[in-house]
């Protein structure tokens, strides 16, 4: 397996004047927003995303626990946005209660949404997973598919580029080689 400390394959493929590359968890400094595959109850990237409370704050752990359990849950196939620089946009296509955990309409619209927010927001660089397969076992042809199927119905003219990040520690050289070609054939 490829580790970060190795030569980082990075593929470019050009499609209608914008740039899509495919890379091993390196993205750039200048990235304005990242995408992070999540659930309704935002739970996956929970350590990363909820704050500690501070020994100032008057609500004890039980009270913010109850907060928790009874927020509402976000809605499968959309996307929270929050503030950065840069800006982390949270991809809901999981329900921990089904099975499986995710539909393709709710990656289909999660990346509907994320097209609409970046011209929204004048995102010209954004970094994603291949959603569906950090937590899920979507095939990444699949994910190649919804992807055109979002650039070709969503108009964006600020987006220029899109970072594809795939796991170093989950994918060998051969398995990023073929990823690329199935990635230039889906989607050019």
């Amino acid at each position: 397996m490829l580790t970060s400390s190795s030569l980082i394959p990075v593929k470019i493929f050009k499609h209608q004047g914008r740039q899509l590359f495919l890379s091993l968890e390196e993205a750039p400094p200048h990235v304005q927003a990242y995408v992070i595959e999540q659930d309704t109850a935002l739970l996956l990237e929970a350590p990363r995303l909820i704050a500690l409370p501070s020994l100032e704050n008057s609500e004890t752990i039980e009270q913010l626990l109850m907060k928790t359990l009874t927020a509402p849950l976000a809605q499968p196939g959309s996307v929270i946005i929050k503030p950065g620089p840069p800006l982390q946009l949270l991809a809901i296509i999981h329900e921990l209660e089904a099975e499986p955990t995710w539909q393709m309409v709710w990656i289909k619209n999660a990346l509907l949404e994320i097209l609409q927010i970046a011209e929204f927001y004048q995102i010209a660089t954004i970094a994603m997973p291949l959603l569906g397969s950090v937590y899920g076992k979507l095939a990444p042809e699949q994910f190649f598919q919804l992807l055109q199927e979002a650039l070709l119905t969503t108009t964006t003219v600020s987006l220029k580029q899109i970072w594809l990040l795939l796991e170093a520690d989950r994918v060998s050289r051969e398995e990023f080689e073929e990823l690329s070609i199935k990635l230039g054939r889906w989607l050019w």
